[in-house]
């Protein structure tokens, strides 16, 4: 499906020991729901695009939670767009890094790579940037590789986000 926009703005934060979450002005009653794709838009060298900011967590009437993409409990199939596209796990870890994990071990993964949402969830869309690949690790007897994914934009510092909801079907 397409995907419309809708503006929001942070109104605070909470943290727990799982980790921060922002608080944005938007809930159910604007047609929100929890895992929508949050994004903040990124002056890229090859224009304007969406940067994933985090994930819709809770929603209340009129104020929702979005926990961000470096934490533990984020998690969500992306890519790397390397010279061919390898699919893993982006978790957030320790509210710090994501790491994209089970990535074919027998792949080359190229430093610099940047990494995106997969299409395979209706409420996510495909092609949102997570970052670029800042480091790889391949542990000794593992059957899979995992990448470092280094954020391009401080994730805790906005006013204003876009959360992206899936168009209806016509009926």
């Amino acid at each position: 499906p397409g995907f419309g926009s809708l503006g929001a703005e942070v109104i605070g934060e909470e943290a727990d020991e799982t980790g921060k979450r922002l608080l944005i002005n938007r809930g159910a009653q604007d047609g929100l729901f929890r895992g929508l794709a949050v994004v903040a838009p990124s002056n890229s060298g090859s224009g304007l695009t969406k940067v994933l900011i985090g994930l819709v967590s809770s929603v209340s009437p009129h104020i929702s939670s979005v926990i961000l993409i470096t934490a533990p409990e984020s998690k969500l199939v992306a890519e790397v767009n390397n010279s061919e596209r390898l699919q893993g796990l982006a978790v957030g870890e320790y509210n710090l890094a994501v790491r994209l994990r089970y990535l074919p071990l027998n792949k080359e993964i190229i430093l610099g790579s940047p990494v995106v949402t997969a299409a395979v969830s209706s409420d996510v869309p495909g092609g949102l940037l997570l970052g670029t690949v800042s480091s790889v690790e391949k542990p000794e007897g593992e059957l899979f590789q995992s990448a470092f994914v280094e954020p391009p934009l401080a994730l805790n510092r906005f006013d204003f986000l876009e959360i992206l909801i899936p168009n209806q079907p016509a009926q």
